[in-house]
């Protein structure tokens, strides 16, 4: 047992409640009314995470805690998880799960949320199985309806290595029980089929599964990684659940349909009775396809809200949890009050729905009464956890246990006061633990204010025995002062055990940084990059300019079949590109017609003529001036002198490591790219690119302090007062620890404050400010500037941007924007402008949760309320300034409670910035806006975005909005609603169909940030570049700018060599019967015409024959043709082309074959065509007389031993040249 956990033992009543939770104590006769069997008073909010760890470290007892609500769940979760390692090294060792709770909003337009389905599903898979667990839910996660679980069990199948499953029921099966068949798996839910080969993503699995098929026997099972696709470690058996929580047979299904049909007449009856008969006749038409599909068997959107009838024993999730474990509810009286009011929610909610003829009545509850979940857990040992002691006289439940965790002293960072608590506590004979994230800083302290008996303990998975930390196997002794990195976020003190817990929130004020609950699996979301074409769509290429894609069509040419791509020009102007030079080809990409916009078409360019030719000199011309202005700038840089910092210190190494979040790749990199430009002597010019709260405050914040620690001053400059607000509170906390003054200087400070701030940036006292343009006026100079961080600078004025131009030569300029810069850009401008792109989001983030839908008021209103019981901010989105009042108008009648706020561009800029600073305040609960929230705003307590029209919006705009809630640790939810009953046009029909999509992160998304990229360019080159990128496409005008960037700096321009034409009598192409998909054609071949060496060959064969399996001739001829082309360089081969009766090797006249070479080759030639080839003579003579060529005739030999002729000629060459 760790000490840690064993410290509540002292208490007198704790062996006793561990005796009750092992089930010690058989219930008694009398208070039956109780909802829990025991209650445990005294257990203060911050230590209930550790109460339970502790108590289950004794029971060793699989464990439910039920609470209030959502954020509650994760606090508790994020505590146990921290302490997780120490339950294991008592002997017990559950996995730790939180079962999230439905949205419960069953629109036929909006699938279940399969990251909240997965999480259910895997929550629920260590309670089917009887292994240990400790799952954490909100009481709302027990509401509504499930599969029974045996009907569970009875629709999970297992698939395993060596049986013999037949392919197309396999396939029917998936089908039918909701998952989604698509080209390429990414998700959970989803399954794809090519050939033999199919993927699938079942929801408890952490990677999909491949399965290979040969006949009807499974030869081959194994894991796959969804962003590459490749496969990552075989398997022996894979068991396979419903995907949405569903289970339809023909036997369930079959017995429902009558209480359906039943329920439907009844309610056209109540609705005929109220005279709402379009609201019957829609009901009619809504049920009877529900009914149809039913009857297919088919999982549809909605088909929840038939759970009630298809299940009619109601089975609930409470059903799962077994007998023989503990329950501990986590304060009843808030927990009713929260399932009451959401009770009530719902319950409008479907009343409306009901009304308006879009649902049936349920015939069961979704939300019973809480005394009936209650009570079906009375097969459990349960146990309510409250804050306070017992009320004299109040009724008390069946067993009674006092713990009395109090909430501990708080110091908000004085240390006068921690030494003076500290020292009074040691003389008290205590035991204090502090668990912090800076040890080694707090351990400084503790010995600058002379206080002893100290003593420092690793972290707690490190404790646990991993690293033999001796101090882990010891208690702490009474006055002994204990230093550890246990991860708890807050403390608290336990009188009776002597015992008291601080963490850096009491020791230093920090309350910003939050851990959250975080899932044990997670996944990037890749963005692919390979060319995804649709016929329609606009492409450059490189030789011919804008055309216009027509798809991939088969043309015969002599013996050889091969396939082209198809493009238009003007005119009746046709192009027909072989599929091995799609490298020459990219997607058009220009400022006016932006992707999933409605920009107007480009101008195609002719095949004949020189218009195109002229285009690209004009764009070469605007790219070399680009590149000689921005190097320029940097030659001035690299001359002049400027500070340099010290390497990191051991206080800049704790600061960083205490940082709360695991860095992302991307930020880690630009981390120390900062630092790197630090330690130079010459003034740091670096941009940091990446979306809101993906990191860049951090980056900033750990420069700051490197810099301060060198004894300089750092400013930090943000366009807007709710910015400077943002910044301030976080440098304040984060650096709370250190000696550090950080101010903040905006017109919310008064005349007073601002001249003492001025003062103290004058005299030096100031470390740190965070200020908007008010830093840059006349008065404000500093002691001893050393860093500048500029936060979106192309808000700023025309006059702050040229004092900013000016600064850069002198100090370290360290900028920061949240608008994308692609990757083409970044690396094109690689050399000349320092820049660091953050294009990973934070791992672990709740993806925010959306639903495209028509507008309604009762779920606006519900989903309001939703965000206002939690304390939550909403932004209602309606982009037009003429009506938007009427909208805030319209909203408070729906919430008479809401405080609301209207925000627009055409408010002064004065009082919108007091609107939204006052919003970020807490001042208003919903904010009425237009698009000005699109970018730069972070409000971590707004969570509820609802966008009004939201076919009017590009899906850009759409992308960004969404951006702007998820950026805290609570679930956020994107409600984008369109016009219920105006008439849409077909545009707009086609982008909602793009927003179901996009609500997903599917091709909708990879189109809005590509939009994005390109603003983002626009603000880096400037506005006057945008004709340049039009006229030839933002990638070759990308391509070209790298090309110019390299000519100057005198390096060798980085140019692909085409590799050789080779011209053989063969079919060479990837079969549509082998490679159904056209995009996956285009993804293979577009890698195929990238490829440099024969490794590129061979590592795309194993992928192929990964994903698609067994290599068909053709694809076989494809890659062997492309081993050719890549060696044929090497000896100096130009092109293999072919006349009527021969094929010619082309060689270089300077490096033609040898004499002896050429005896050699007639041997090696002779050997392979055997008796029925005639081979010419070979000679120097012939050979230079042949077009520089080595003839071979082809007419009496096979395509194939054509091949292996030419095989044997370019390989016998490379392998004899490379001795």
């Amino acid at each position: 047992m760790h000490h840690f956990l064993a410290l509540l033992t002292r208490c007198r009543d704790f062996q006793r409640l561990v005796h009750y939770l092992k089930g010690g104590d058989p219930p008694r006769a009398g208070g039956a009314s109780a909802l829990t069997k025991a209650a445990t008073y005294g257990v203060c909010r911050s230590a209930r995470g550790y109460c339970v760890s502790s108590l289950l470290s004794h029971v060793h007892r699989s464990c439910v805690v039920l609470t209030a609500d959502t954020e509650s769940s994760n606090q508790i979760a994020a505590d146990v998880q921290s302490l997780l390692p120490l339950i294991h090294a008592s002997g017990f060792t559950p996995e730790l799960f939180v079962l999230p709770s439905h949205d419960f909003l069953f629109e036929a337009t909006s699938l279940p949320d399969p990251q909240v389905v997965q999480d259910r599903l895997t929550a629920l898979e260590p309670w089917l199985n009887q292994e240990p667990v400790i799952v954490v839910a909100p009481i709302s996660a027990f509401a509504g309806f499930t599969v029974p679980a045996d009907l569970l069990r009875q629709g999970t199948f297992v698939l395993r290595l060596g049986e013999e499953m037949d392919f197309t029921q396999l396939t029917q099966r998936l089908t039918d029980d909701g998952y989604e068949r698509v080209d390429t798996v990414e998700t959970v839910a989803q399954f794809s089929v090519r050939g033999g080969i199919m993927d699938v993503f079942p929801p408890t699995q952490a990677l999909p599964l491949r399965v290979e098929l040969f006949g009807d026997e499974i030869v081959s099972m194994r894991q796959f990684n969804p962003d590459t696709q490749r496969s990552a470690g075989d398997m022996e058996s894979c068991e396979i659940v419903p995907p949405r929580g569903i289970i339809l047979t023909e036997s369930i299904v079959r017995e429902a349909l009558p209480r359906i049909r039943q329920s439907l007449e009844e309610q056209k009856e109540v609705l005929k009775s109220r005279n709402l008969l379009r609201e019957r006749d829609l009901l009619n038409e809504v049920t009877v396809g529900d009914i149809s599909r039913l009857e297919q068997l088919t999982c549809f959107p909605g088909v929840e809200r038939y759970m009630p009838h298809l299940y009619p024993k109601g089975s609930r999730i409470i059903d799962f949890v077994p007998e023989g474990g503990v329950v501990f509810v986590d304060d009843l009286n808030r927990i009713q009050r929260c399932w009451e009011r959401t009770a009530e929610e719902f319950g409008r909610y479907l009343d409306a729905k009901i009304a308006a003829g879009e649902f049936l009545p349920p015939p069961l509850p979704w939300f019973p009464k809480l005394e009936t979940l209650l009570r079906a857990l009375h097969r459990n040992n349960t146990c309510e956890l409250l804050p306070g002691l017992p009320d004299e006289g109040s009724a008390a439940p069946l067993h009674s246990f006092i713990l009395d965790c109090q909430l501990p002293v708080t110091f908000q960072g004085q240390m006068s006061l921690v030494s003076e608590k500290l020292k009074q506590w040691q003389a008290e004979g205590r035991r204090v633990i502090c668990s912090t994230h800076h040890p080694q800083r707090l351990m400084e302290l503790f010995r600058d204010a002379d206080i002893g008996g100290v003593r420092y303990e690793k972290s707690a998975a490190d404790s646990a025995g991993h690293n033999g930390d001796e101090l882990a196997s010891q208690e702490v002794r009474p006055g002994e002062l204990r230093v550890s990195t246990y991860g708890m976020v807050n403390g608290f003190e336990v009188p009776e055990a002597n015992f008291v817990l601080l963490t850096d929130a009491e020791v230093f004020g920090w309350s910003g940084i939050h851990r959250r609950w975080r899932k044990r699996r997670e996944r990037s979301q890749a963005i692919r990059t390979h060319l995804e074409l649709t016929p329609g769509d606009y492409i450059v290429h490189i030789g011919h300019g804008i055309g216009q894609y027509h798809g991939v069509t088969r043309q015969k040419v002599g013996d050889s079949e091969n396939e082209y791509l198809l493009i238009q020009y003007a005119g009746t102007d046709r192009l027909f590109v072989p599929v091995h030079q799609i490298d020459r080809i990219q997607k058009y990409i220009g400022a006016e017609h932006r992707a999933g916009g409605d920009g107007g078409a480009p101008a195609l360019n002719s095949l004949t003529g020189n218009a195109w030719e002229k285009a690209k000199r004009r764009a070469i011309t605007s790219a070399r001036d680009i590149a000689e202005d921005l190097a320029k700038l940097y030659a001035e840089r690299e001359s002049a002198e400027g500070h340099s910092f010290a390497p990191d210190s051991p206080w800049q190494r704790e600061l960083e490591v205490s940082f709360d979040w695991e860095e992302t790749p991307d930020q880690a990199r630009a981390i120390e790219d900062v630092k790197a430009d630090m330690e130079t002597s010459r003034p740091m010019d670096r941009l940091i690119c990446g979306d809101v709260g993906y990191g860049k405050t951090e980056v900033a914040l750990r420069a700051a302090f490197k810099a301060v620690q060198d004894g300089t001053q750092v400013a930090v400059l943000v366009p807007t007062t709710v910015l400077a607000q943002q910044h301030y509170t976080t440098f304040r906390e984060r650096l709370a620890p250190y000696p550090v003054k950080v101010e903040l200087l905006s017109r919310f400070r008064n005349k007073a404050e601002q001249e003492q701030i001025v003062k103290g940036i004058r005299q030096g006292t100031v470390d740190i400010v965070v200020a908007t343009h008010r830093l840059l006026s006349r008065d404000v100079t500093f002691s001893n500037i050393g860093l500048i961080v500029v936060d979106e600078e192309h808000r700023f004025g025309v006059e702050q941007k040229e004092k900013l131009k000016q600064l850069r030569t002198q100090v370290d300029v360290l900028t920061l924007t949240a608008t994308p810069i692609p990757r083409t850009l970044h690396m094109a401008l690689g050399g000349i402008r320092e820049m660091s792109v953050i294009n990973d989001p934070p791992r672990g983030r709740l993806p925010v949760r959306t639903h495209v839908m028509p507008f309604d008021d009762d779920l606006v209103r519900t989903a309001i309320l939703r965000e206002m019981e939690r304390g939550g901010q909403v932004y209602m989105v309606h982009n037009r300034v003429r009506s938007i009042r009427h909208v805030a108008a319209h909203i408070a009648r729906l919430v008479p409670s809401a405080r609301i706020a209207i925000g627009h561009g055409q408010l002064a800029e004065d009082e919108l910035e007091e609107i939204m600073y006052d919003f970020y305040n807490g001042k208003y609960d919903v904010l009425v806006c237009t698009t000005i929230i699109e970018s730069g705003l972070d409000i971590p307590n707004a969570n509820t975005l609802i966008v009004d029209r939201c076919e009017q919006f590009g899906l850009a705009q759409l992308y960004q909005l969404r951006g702007r809630v998820g950026r805290s640790d609570r679930q956020a939810y994107a409600y984008l609603l369109y016009g219920r009953r105006a008439k849409i046009s077909h545009k707009a029909e086609q982008r909602i169909e793009a927003l179901q999509e996009f609500a997903g992160l599917g091709s909708g998304y990879k189109i809005a940030l590509r939009d994005l990229e390109i603003r983002g360019a626009g603000n880096l080159l400037g506005a006057e570049q945008h004709g340049y990128m039009q006229a030839v496409g933002f990638d070759l005008y990308c391509q070209m700018l790298s090309e110019a960037v390299s000519a100057i700096r005198h390096e060798p321009v980085k140019r692909r060599t085409d590799l050789p034409e080779v011209d053989l009598p063969l079919a060479a192409y990837l079969p549509e019967d082998y490679i159904e998909n056209l995009n996956h054609r285009l993804e293979l071949y577009q890698r195929l015409a990238t490829v440099e060496s024969l490794q590129d060959v061979d590592e795309l064969e194993v992928d192929m024959k990964d994903r698609f399996g067994v290599l068909p001739i053709q694809a076989s001829n494809l890659l062997r043709v492309m081993r050719l082309r890549v060696t044929c360089p090497s000896v100096s081969i130009e092109r293999i082309s072919r006349s009527d009766r021969r094929i010619l090797l082309h060689f270089n006249q300077r490096r033609k074959p040898s004499e002896g070479e050429c005896m050699r080759l007639y041997r090696v030639m002779g050997d392979t065509a055997n008796s029925k080839f005639h081979v010419d003579r070979i000679a120097l003579n012939t050979i230079q007389a042949r077009a520089e060529g080595l003839g071979i005739n082809p007419q009496t030999i096979s395509a194939q031993q054509v091949l292996r002729l030419v095989e044997g000629i370019v390989f016998g060459l490379a392998s004899w040249r490379a001795v």
